[in-house]
């Protein structure tokens, strides 16, 4: 019985893993700034330059991790799907070894 509540759970886990990267729109290397692009026309020469300014933002949940660093790692579906599968695949195999027969 344990092991069919880790497998639902892993499945569920997988799946909300996945709704929210998909709200977050699919990134795949999520990003904690925003370019803010602005277009200035010199006055004199009348040449035209582009400004490009940072924004911080709130970083999205993405497919990958954002950093390097290993703490980054559990903030990324990649994580998700991978330690949901290896919960699977371990109920999976335990849920084989009970039914065995016992000679």
């Amino acid at each position: 019985m344990l092991w069919k509540l880790i497998i639902a759970l892993s499945c569920v886990s997988i799946l909300a893993g996945g709704f929210l990267w998909i709200k977050d729109g699919f990134v795949l290397f999520p990003h904690d700034r925003d370019d803010l692009r602005t277009t200035v026309i010199d006055p004199l020469f009348g040449t035209i330059k582009e400004e490009i300014n940072w924004k911080s933002v709130e970083p999205k949940y993405g497919l990958l991790p954002q950093g390097t660093d290993v703490s980054d790692i559990p903030r990324s579906y990649i994580f998700v799907v991978g330690a949901s599968g290896a919960f699977i695949l371990l109920g999976l195999v335990m849920l084989k070894r009970q039914r065995k027969p016992k000679a």
